[in-house]
């Protein structure tokens, strides 16, 4: 039985940690180079979140929070699937 991801060079699947059982569709797994560009986009988005201002990050914040709130049942429900924790 496999209960930790798994990853071949084009794909990652996650699997419930209780029986093995596949968890979703396999996701493409990603490259060195879409590491790179990912963090390159990151180092110049920092520049615009460093120059907004205290309200507007808390405005961003408070919407990541709601967005997180409105699914909470089923984060938490994925994360047992996934971890059996």
């Amino acid at each position: 039985m496999t209960t930790v991801a798994q990853m071949t060079m084009k794909t990652l699947q996650s699997f419930r940690a209780r029986t093995g059982e596949a968890l979703g569709a396999p996701l493409p797994a990603t490259t060195p180079e879409q590491v790179d560009a990912a963090a390159v986009a990151a180092g110049d988005a920092f520049a615009a979140w460093a120059a907004s201002s205290g309200e507007q990050r808390a405005t961003l914040l408070r919407g990541l929070a709601a967005a997180l709130e409105s699914d909470r049942e089923g984060l938490v429900a994925l994360a047992d699937d996934e971890t059996a924790l």
